[in-house]
């Protein structure tokens, strides 16, 4: 081999390296900057299932005039990994476990998927 062509070899190489070390450095900079685009990324799948599961209660909101208690009420599985919670008579949650202590949640009230704690009221004990 020449000195040439390893010169033009080694050229190549470190101008790849860095086309991928900016590559990476910007992928990480909009995933800290953006992260419900990060976890929209990462859990597509699963928000299109939620999605699904929003149609399904708004149906049978508009034929039952309520809300379902579960999502059983509306043929489905509870049991993940998206989950259905009723708030209140009005407004319901449908979210799913994004990392340890963090979910990604739809808020009927909002109509927007978000990293959010949805806080609901303990049931009373018997």
């Amino acid at each position: 081999m020449t000195r040439e062509s390893t010169h033009t070899k080694t050229r190549f190489i470190l101008v790849l390296g860095c086309a991928f070390g900016v590559t990476s450095l910007t992928a990480l900079t909009i995933a800290r900057s953006r992260p419900s685009l990060w976890i929209r990324v990462l859990h597509a799948g699963k928000i299109r299932q939620g999605q699904a599961i929003i149609g399904r209660i708004e149906t049978f909101r508009a034929a039952s005039g309520r809300l379902p208690d579960s999502l059983a009420e509306l043929g489905l599985p509870d049991q993940g990994p998206v989950y259905y919670d009723r708030l209140d008579a009005g407004r319901y949650a449908v979210w799913f476990s994004h990392t340890l202590g963090e979910s990604y949640s739809f808020d009927s009230r909002d109509r927007e998927w978000d990293v959010r704690v949805v806080l609901r009221d303990a049931p009373s004990p018997p």
